[in-house]
C-alpha cells in the first residue's frame, strides 16, 4: 500500500502540488514555534550574586530571624562563609536627573556588602562603605552614570533620595545581566530594609572538597528543625535551593530570561497548528474530490473501502514526510530570523541562545502528521464509499447538499460562545474572555463554512452575474454546486483573516477596556507615580501643600496571602493589595462599593474586592489573617 502511495503521488504531482504547500507551511511555522519554544524552556535562571554559593535558603517572604539559624548553618562540616542576604529597591540619579533600572530594563537593588562574598563580588577600586554615607557599586553601574571612587552620588532609595559617596567599585566574575547592585554598610543596608535579624535568603559556601549535594542534604535538615511545618503558616517555609534554583530564588518575582518568549511561541504555535489543520484539510479534500473517479474505478476492480482509506492515508503520509524534509530546516532558518527580530526588538533577552534539538522537531512531525491523517479522514471516509458505476459516467457533480451533522456542530459552537461572551460584557474580563474564545469562534466559522459558500452564493453571486454576465453567472452557479468545494478552499483564508485581526486588534481592545474602567473608578484630576523605588514616603505632605490641591493620597502596591480567621473556614489565596491612606480616598477613587462603607477604613480595616471577598467566604465583619511580604502577620475587620 505505502508502494503505490508513492507511485501515485509520483505519477500525480501536479494534483498533490496544494496539499504538499500547506503542508510545508504548516511545518515551517510550527518547526519555527517548537524551535522557539525549546529554546525558551531550556534557557533556565542562572544566578549571579549566589554564583559562589552551592546552596542558598530563601522562601516566598523574609525570614524574621536568622541568628540561631545561621549558627546552626556554620557548624556543618562542609560549610564555608554563611552570609545572610537583604535586597531592597534603590538606583542611582544621574547629575541629569535621570534614574538608572537594571540592564535591559532589569531591577535595581542594594544588598550589604557582607553578602558580597556569595557572589563574590571583588573591589577593583577603592574600598568597602565603612559609613552610613557611603556606596559601593558594580562597574556597569558606575560606567553608565560616569562615576569613580570619590564621586558624590544621588541615590534614591526606600527613604528619600540623598547623597552618597561612591566608596568603590566592584566586579563578579558573572557579568550582571538582570540586575545592577549597590553595597552599602551593614547597618544602613539593616536600616534601608527594614530589619537588623531577617534576611531574605542566606548564602552557603563550600570549602573545598567539600560535596554541595551533601551540604544541601544537612541543610535541608537544619531548616525542618528551625521551621517546623504547623500547618498555621500563611506563606510557604523556607526551602534549600541548588543550582539553577537559586537563579529562581534570586529573581524570585520577577520573569524568567525565557518567559516571554515560551508565551509567545507557545500561542502563536498553538493557534498556527490549529488553523493548519483547516488549511491542510482544505488542500488535502480538493485533491480527494478531484479524484473520485479514480477512487470509483479502483472500487470496481474489487478494492474494498478499507484498502481505498489506507491508500488515501499512505498518501497523506507520504507527502506530510516528503513536507517535512524541506518544512523543518526552513522552520529552523525561521526561528533564527525571529529570534534575531525578537532580540532587537527587546522583546527577548539576549542572553537566551537558539536551541536546535531533535524534541522540538520530532515532535512537530509526529503532530502534523496526526493533523494531517485526521484532517483527511473525512474526506477518505466519503471517498471510500463512492460508487463504482461512477467510473463509467462521462460527468458527475456530487448532490449540493450541507451535512447537517457539521451545521449543527458548528451553530451549536457559535451558539456557546455568544452565551459566553454576552455574559461577560459588564467586567473588566470581557476582553480576555474574547481573546480566549477565538479558538472555538475559528472551530465555529470553519465547522459553517458550506453554508457560508451557500449563503455567498446569494448575497454575491447575484450582483457578481449581473456585473459579468458569463464568468460571473459561471462562478456564481458552481458555488451553489459546490458549496463543499468553496469551503475547503476559502475556509482557510477566513481563518487566516481572523487570526491577523485577533493578534492586531485584541491587544489594544483590551488595553482600551481597561484604561476605561480605571477611568469610571478615578476621580482624581493629577496622577504621580514612578517606576523602580517608587516615589519617597514625604512627598504626599509635599503634595498636599501646593496650591489648589484639595485631596491627596499615596498608593502602596502590595502582594499579601488572606485567610479567613473564623474557624472551618476557606484556605488562605494570594491577594494584590494597595496600603492606602483612607482620609481622602473617597474623593479620589471609587472603587464600587456594595456594602459597608470606605470611612470605616483605618486602623485594622479593610476592603476587600468581590472575587476576594466570595473566595476567603467574607462579609462586613469578618476577621482576617494577612500574611506579609516582610514574613510579618496581621489581623484585620473587613469593613467593606
Amino acid at each position: 500500500m505505502l508502494l503505490l502511495a508513492w507511485q501515485t503521488v509520483r505519477a500525480r504531482k501536479a494534483g498533490f502540488a496544494g496539499a504538499f504547500a500547506a503542508l510545508s507551511f504548516a511545518l515551517v511555522l510550527t518547526a519555527a514555534c517548537g524551535v522557539l519554544l525549546e529554546s525558551a524552556l531550556r534557557a533556565g535562571t542562572p544566578t549571579e550574586r549566589y554564583a559562589a554559593a552551592p546552596v542558598v535558603i530563601g522562601g516566598s517572604t523574609r525570614m524574621a530571624d536568622v541568628d540561631p539559624l545561621i549558627g546552626k548553618l556554620a557548624a556543618l562540616p562542609g560549610a564555608g562563609t554563611v552570609a545572610p542576604e537583604v535586597s531592597f529597591p534603590t538606583a542611582v540619579i544621574t547629575g541629569s536627573g535621570q534614574v538608572l533600572s537594571g540592564p535591559q530594563g532589569g531591577a535595581s537593588l542594594g544588598h550589604s556588602w557582607t553578602s558580597a562574598v556569595l557572589a563574590p563580588f571583588h573591589l577593583t577600586s577603592g574600598h568597602p562603605p565603612a559609613g552610613p554615607d557611603e556606596v559601593v557599586l558594580d562597574e556597569a553601574t558606575a560606567a553608565r552614570g560616569g562615576l569613580r571612587p570619590g564621586d558624590p552620588v544621588r541615590v534614591a532609595t526606600t527613604t528619600a533620595p540623598r547623597a552618597y559617596t561612591v566608596s568603590g567599585l566592584a566586579s563578579p566574575p558573572r557579568e550582571l545581566a538582570r540586575q545592577s547592585a549597590l553595597f552599602f554598610s551593614p547597618d544602613q543596608a539593616a536600616r534601608l530594609a527594614g530589619t537588623t535579624k531577617g534576611a531574605d535568603a542566606i548564602g552557603i559556601t563550600a570549602r573545598d572538597g567539600a560535596d554541595p549535594q551533601a551540604l544541601a542534604a544537612q541543610a535541608e535538615q537544619v531548616l525542618a528543625t528551625a521551621f517546623p511545618a504547623t500547618g498555621a503558616e500563611l506563606w510557604s517555609g523556607p526551602e534549600v535551593s541548588t543550582g539553577d534554583q537559586r537563579g529562581e530564588r534570586e529573581f524570585s518575582g520577577a520573569p524568567g530570561p525565557g518567559d516571554g518568549l515560551a508565551s509567545l511561541a507557545g500561542t502563536v504555535g498553538i493557534l498556527s497548528l490549529f488553523i493548519s489543520v483547516f488549511v491542510v484539510a482544505g488542500a488535502l479534500a480538493l485533491t480527494v474530490q478531484q479524484r473520485l473517479r479514480e477512487m470509483a474505478l479502483l472500487r470496481a476492480v474489487g478494492a474494498t473501502s478499507g484498502q481505498v482509506r489506507r491508500m488515501i492515508a499512505m498518501e497523506t503520509l507520504v507527502l506530510t514526510l516528503g513536507a517535512a524534509l524541506v518544512g523543518c530546516p526552513v522552520g529552523v532558518g525561521v526561528a533564527s530570523l525571529l529570534r534575531g527580530v525578537l532580540v532587537d526588538r527587546g522583546v527577548v533577552r539576549s542572553d537566551v541562545p537558539l536551541h536546535v534539538g531533535p524534541t522540538a522537531l520530532l515532535t512537530v512531525v509526529g503532530g502534523v502528521v496526526v493533523t494531517a491523517q485526521l484532517a483527511v479522514w473525512a474526506s477518505a471516509r466519503r471517498a471510500s464509499r463512492v460508487e463504482p458505476t461512477r467510473a463509467l459516467r462521462e460527468s458527475s457533480a456530487p448532490a449540493p447538499r450541507i451535512g447537517w451533522v457539521r451545521t449543527v456542530l458548528g451553530a451549536g459552537t457559535l451558539a456557546v460562545c455568544a452565551v459566553v461572551l454576552s455574559s461577560s460584557t459588564g467586567s473588566r474580563s470581557g476582553a480576555g474572555t474574547a481573546e480566549s474564545m477565538v479558538l472555538l469562534l475559528l472551530l465555529g466559522v470553519a465547522l459553517l463554512g458550506p453554508v457560508v459558500g451557500r449563503v455567498a452564493s446569494v448575497v454575491i453571486g447575484g450582483p457578481v452575474g449581473r456585473l459579468f454576465p458569463v464568468a460571473g453567472f459561471l462562478a456564481s452557479a458552481a458555488l451553489r454546486a459546490q458549496p463543499r468545494r468553496f469551503a475547503a478552499a476559502v475556509t482557510p483564508l477566513v481563518l487566516a483573516v481572523a487570526f491577523t485581526s485577533t493578534v492586531l486588534f485584541v491587544p489594544g481592545v483590551k488595553a482600551q477596556a481597561a484604561a476605561a474602567e480605571d477611568g469610571r473608578r478615578l476621580r482624581a484630576d493629577h496622577v504621580v507615580q514612578a517606576d523602580g523605588v517608587g516615589l519617597p514616603p514625604d512627598f504626599v505632605a509635599a503634595a498636599r501643600q501646593l496650591p489648589g490641591v484639595t485631596a491627596v493620597s499615596g498608593v502602596v502596591p502590595a502582594t499579601t496571602m488572606v485567610s479567613n480567621a473564623s474557624p472551618g473556614t476557606a484556605g488562605s489565596r494570594g491577594v494584590s493589595a494597595k496600603v492606602v491612606d483612607s482620609a481622602e480616598l473617597s474623593e479620589l477613587l471609587d472603587p464600587g462599593v456594595t456594602a459597608g462603607s470606605l470611612a470605616q477604613l483605618r486602623g485594622d480595616g479593610v476592603a476587600l474586592g468581590q472575587r476576594s471577598a466570595s473566595g476567603l467566604g467574607a462579609g462586613v465583619g469578618t476577621k482576617l489573617r494577612i500574611g506579609w511580604m516582610d514574613g510579618s502577620e496581621s489581623t484585620a475587620t473587613v469593613v467593606a
